[in-house]
């Protein structure tokens, strides 16, 4: 075979191949080819971006198919959750139970289908599919936990129902199984802890999520949700508080022994009345052993003491005519101290002294008058007995039908309905918010269950709120029946710091006898009086508060006695600038507590807050309270209890 190369004859392959190479320089054909290929890249670009948008449509659908899937679920957990919580308010355990167990399965359900979902590759590649998952996690954490809360507060509802309901816990005629029950519900306190955690736990997820992309659709739900977590969280922290009291408070598992203080509010005493008769309580498992009442006169009789108590400075100012009687021992507006104090006295006689006392418990006329209304009239040896009488019964000296009015009130109402029973323990919650009951206990744990509520009656001692406390005491023989009360309480922010006025009012409603009174004002220790009127001259003084033990209350007191005749109106008026402490800084908060005296039926408490800034936020809220220009707060209401206000700038 022959090479062309190296042959004479013509090279046809080298002129194809240099032809075919100046064919390809020529500028038309060049551009064809280049859109030839142009139109190649772009016909499997097509064909790439059809597949992905294939692919894309199909996630989606995928995940609109999920999302959807787990809010269906939700929906119904939460249906089922918020009507279990309504039905656990209004008494059906057993629905609210069966409610709350189909809802911990939806939100279980709603839970594993999120689950298997983060596992998808593109999910968790994806920023806003996974922010969107994880908001779907802390909705649905959230939902679990409170199906689990209303299970804790059913199953805890159910036992609070057998142990009120066939006379178990408080019923006298049935065979009693009164341990077994007081134990369990002892028992039930840390779950209902446990279950209180959870409920701020799910209330904290709910904050954390953010309502975008398809959560949107389901944003109004999770506002119910929070009000009803909220609403069972109330419910919980009530069932825990019970559980904690309950039990060791009727005597489980051991004996428990009270002084019961009978407080004559007829003749106001700075923590209630003065104190004319009580009583030696004994409870063991629910039952009363035994409840002795004494008439002060008479103990006074039988009590000998070779060291008399002696009297507090601050008494001895005003009360001059003898020594220091038990009468006069709840002198301090501090429960806990004067109740200490009635204990000495009590402790001076020899067939009292070594009982043991868990505690004193104070109580005014009011609360008896309550249970009477609740029950109806009691009849104690050929004597009937309303809510009209028990104030007299407290007035009276030496009263031996105190002790078996209220043992025919416990039977009675214990034997009763369960509906009477709740009742009676919703107006034994209401008299001790309102100050008609104190209680002291001097087990720490008990001390503590009671501190946050301050039913102990004591004196609060943040140093860090405005406080005062407006304490009057019958110091004349005109009974405070017939006497109106109201507090006005101005403050107003000037450049050198917060002032504060205080007007008191009182109104004589007798015809007969001049009302002789003394006034403790309590106010925030270096607070600086500058002016007051109203009181009677040669009688005003100022001092720092201490308790029975030494310790200082951080209050300062100016005190002083003022006189009202019969159909006039008196008023005392004081003016102090508030520690510079208080002064106020934007972005800051003004906070008051007023503290109600026990058994003081003041009818009107009006509160006034100027300040030079602007107010933000204001609480309380609502018809009580409004607004006048942009730093003046004022709020009208009745003073039947402890009160917070809190001004936000």
């Amino acid at each position: 075979m022959f090479k062309l190369s190296r042959s004479n004859h013509v090279n046809f392959a080298s002129i194809f191949k240099k032809g075919k190479n100046i064919l390809n320089e020529l500028p038309a054909v060049k551009s064809r080819r280049r859109w030839q290929k142009i139109n190649n890249f772009l016909k499997y670009l097509s064909i790439a971006l059809i597949l992905l948008c294939g692919i894309i449509i199909i996630f989606f659908s995928v995940h609109f198919v999920n999302v959807n899937l787990i809010l269906s679920r939700y929906l119904a957990g939460h249906k089922n959750v918020v009507n279990a919580v309504l039905l656990l308010r209004s008494g059906d355990h057993e629905q609210a139970l069966r409610l709350a167990k189909f809802a911990a399965n939806d939100f279980g359900e709603s839970l594993d289908i999120a689950e298997e979902y983060s596992d998808n590759y593109l999910v968790k590649r994806t920023g806003f599919f996974s922010g969107q998952l994880n908001d779907l996690f802390y909705l649905l954490g959230a939902g679990e936990l409170m199906a689990q809360a209303v299970e804790g507060a059913a199953d805890y509802q159910a036992i609070l129902e057998e142990a009120l309901g066939d006379e178990k816990l408080f019923g006298t005629e049935a065979v009693i199984e009164r341990a077994d029950i007081l134990k369990r519900i002892h028992s039930f306190e840390p779950d209902l802890n446990g279950i209180r955690a959870n409920i701020d736990l799910a209330l904290s997820k709910l904050d954390k999520i953010e309502f975008i992309g398809i959560l949107w659709l389901i944003r109004d739900k999770t506002p119910v949700l929070g009000e009803r977590l909220r609403e069972i969280r109330d419910y919980i922290d009530r069932a825990a508080l019970a559980s904690g009291i309950i039990p060791p408070l009727l005597g489980y598992p051991e004996e428990a022994r009270y002084l019961l203080v009978f407080e004559d509010t007829g003749e106001l005493w700075p923590t209630g009345g003065r104190m004319k008769n009580f009583g030696v309580l004994r409870i063991k498992n629910g039952e009363i052993i035994d409840l002795k009442t004494y008439g002060v006169e008479e103990f006074s009789a039988l009590t000998h003491s070779e060291t008399p108590i002696s009297a507090p400075e601050s008494l001895k100012s005003y009360r001059q005519d003898g020594p220091w009687t038990i009468k006069d021992a709840n002198w301090s507006l501090d429960w806990p101290s004067a109740s200490g104090q009635i204990i000495d006295f009590v402790g001076n006689n020899k067939y009292l002294r070594d009982l043991g006392f868990n505690g004193a418990i104070a109580v005014m006329p009011q609360f008896l008058s309550d249970l009477l209304v609740l029950h109806g009239p009691v009849k104690i040896n050929d004597r009937e007995y309303d809510k009209s009488d028990v104030a007299l019964l407290f007035n009276r000296e030496n009263s031996y039908d105190i002790g078996p009015l209220i043992m025919s009130l416990r039977k009675s109402i214990g034997n009763g309905s369960l509906a009477e029973i709740k009742e009676a323990y919703d107006i034994t919650i209401e008299n001790l918010e309102k100050k008609n009951i104190l209680v002291n206990f001097f087990k720490e744990e008990l001390e503590q269950a009671v501190a946050g509520n301050n039913w102990a009656g004591a004196i609060q001692k943040n140093a860090s709120s405005d406080y005062l406390a407006v304490i009057d005491t019958n110091m004349g023989v005109v009974s405070d029946e017939v006497m109106n009360r109201g507090i006005d309480y101005r403050v107003e922010e000037r450049e050198k710091g917060l002032y504060a006025d205080l007007y008191i009012n009182y109104a004589h409603n007798g015809s007969e006898g001049e009302y002789e009174g003394l006034v403790q004002v309590f106010v925030p220790l270096g607070s600086r009086f500058t002016e007051f009127t109203g009181l009677e001259d040669g009688t005003i003084v100022t001092r720092q508060e201490s308790n029975s033990c030494g310790g200082g209350f951080d209050k300062m007191v100016l005190a002083g006695l003022f006189r009202v005749k019969p159909e006039e109106i008196k008023q005392v008026h004081l003016s102090y600038k508030l520690p510079s402490m208080f002064d106020l800084e934007p972005g800051g908060y003004y906070t008051l507590r007023i503290q109600k005296q026990p058994g003081n039926d003041t009818r009107q408490l009006t509160v006034d807050v100027n300040l030079l800034n602007k107010v933000k936020s204001y609480k309380p809220t609502g018809y009580d309270s409004y607004r006048e220009g942009d730093g003046r707060i004022k709020w009208q209401m009745d003073f039947d209890a402890d009160r917070i206000f809190f001004v936000g700038l």
